[in-house]
């Protein structure tokens, strides 16, 4: 592999490490060491609805991830399942709760742009189509909305 591609490919692990499970508990205990408890439970609650409508939906909207990867039960066949990216629906959830919340132009811009270039580490790594961003973004942004406005 040439240094461009090892570095690329560096790049885009650490750009989608944004939409995992750990940056999101980072970001909700920095909330509540911030005294915004409001926002940390509205938070906390997306992230329990995305995974009660996320789960069913890689079950039963199966479909193989790019580069495949084998599953012998139900929990290996969740995390070899493409649709929808959950990494995408993580971060475009997390970015409309808080630009909604902050209403700053800069950090709207700040994580529009993280909220793409997680989406688009998701292809380049061959975890995901262009199909699975879009649902993940959609569901994200939906979700987003729904948290903002009910909870």
């Amino acid at each position: 592999m040439n240094l461009k591609k090892f570095y690329m490919n560096s790049l885009m692990q650490d750009l989608t490490a944004f939409g995992t499970i750990y940056h999101f508990v980072i970001l909700i205990a920095i909330l509540i060491s911030f005294d915004q408890q409001q926002l940390a439970y509205k938070l906390v609650t997306g992230q329990i609805i995305m995974y009660l409508f996320a789960v069913p939906l890689k079950l039963f909207l199966f479909k193989s991830r790019p580069k495949k990867i084998m599953h012998k039960n139900i929990i290996e066949k969740i995390e070899a399942s493409s649709f929808p990216s959950v990494h995408t629906l993580r971060i475009f959830f997390v970015s409309t709760v808080l630009i909604n919340f902050f209403n700053n132009a800069i950090l709207t811009i700040i994580l529009s742009f993280l909220s793409l270039a997680v989406a688009y580490s998701r292809i380049y790594l061959k975890r995901h189509y262009f199909i699975d961003i879009i649902g993940g973004a959609f569901l994200g942004i939906l979700l987003g909305y729904g948290v903002i406005n009910y909870v």
